[in-house]
């Protein structure tokens, strides 16, 4: 972006660069904006000392402009806990079998409404793997894919759970713009089962969640045949959609994990998205672009030359 005078100025870069924010996916229109702020000035055919005042005014404007409209998109942190819970009370005969354990958990904040996986829905390769094998090479190959496309923000991944009850824990970042978060871990020995979650929001109106506990109950990914605690099993021809498990070889549905999110950033406000310095350019803009408008009169830089008929 440039100025009459030569100079540049790149707001994406300053806005990026600034307290941590990220550029927005809207942040072409307040181009757009900025670029009119240089060009509305020299319009007027004021004097060199009236097109700095009114240029600062308006870069001044679109500061604050930019600080309000880019503020939900600053990157928050979560910490998130998988707490395994699985015990012998939740199965038929009241021993849970051998080896039994939870894989690595693995999944993706993403836009909402664009889960990794939906109860009903048919999984993916992806998810197949990883229910049957506790494997995340593919899904994590899909992820990416999102990534790439813009419909995904970033992957999630927390260590699993070899002995119960056990909690391993990591962190993640999210913003506006992929607001849910879908997860996926084996549930082992098992054909196919898994738990999780799936497109769950961490907004609350406008503001993010401060903390989030939610349980976990087995699923079916419906890809490979069997009803026990068993692995390498013939697969399911044709594929079944993912179901809740509710009954054998579990009691009912049992809640066998939980997941806490907490959120580790304060939550965004208007001042501390602007650094001292933007603060110092944006006080000292308006009161000289202010200055100047209150002075400024058309008759100082405009002569009336219209003749009439007499």
């Amino acid at each position: 972006m440039g100025f009459a005078d030569g100079r540049t100025f790149d707001m994406p870069s300053l806005v990026a660069t600034n307290a941590g924010l990220k550029v927005p996916r809207r942040m072409s229109l307040l181009k757009v904006l900025a670029g009119v702020g240089c060009l509305i000035p020299d319009r007027f055919g004021c004097e060199k000392e009236g097109i700095v005042a009114f240029r600062r005014l308006w870069v001044a404007i679109l500061f604050l402009a930019v600080a309000c409209w880019s503020g939900p998109v600053l990157a928050v942190e979560y910490m998130l806990e998988f707490e395994g819970l699985w015990e012998g009370a939740h199965v038929e005969g009241g021993t849970l079998p051998s080896g039994e354990h939870f894989t690595t958990l693995i999944g993706a904040t993403h836009d909402a409404g664009d889960p990794l996986w939906t109860s009903g829905g048919m999984a993916t390769t992806g998810i197949e793997n990883v229910a049957e094998q506790g494997s995340t090479a593919a899904l994590a190959g899909e992820i990416q894919a999102r990534i790439t496309a813009g419909t995904a923000g970033e992957q999630i991944t927390v260590p699993g759970i070899n002995s119960f009850p056990t909690t391993t824990q990591a962190t993640f970042e999210i913003e506006i713009d992929d607001p849910n978060v879908s997860l996926i871990s084996m549930v082992a020995p098992t054909p196919d089962w898994f738990v999780g979650v799936s497109d769950l929001s961490l907004r609350n109106g406008n503001l993010w969640v401060q903390t989030l506990t939610v349980d976990l109950h087995p699923y079916d990914a419906g890809t490979e045949q069997g009803s026990g605690f068993s692995l390498s099993n013939p697969a399911t021809v044709p594929q079944e959609p993912i179901a809740l498990i509710d009954g054998s070889p579990f009691v009912g549905s049992p809640v066998i994990g939980r997941l806490h999110f907490t959120l580790l950033t304060p939550q965004p406000s208007l001042v501390p998205m602007l650094s001292n310095w933007a603060l110092f350019l944006l006080g000292g803009s308006l009161a000289t672009g202010l200055g100047f408008v209150t002075r400024w009169r058309p008759s100082d830089h405009f002569s009336d030359d219209r003749t009439e008929d007499q």
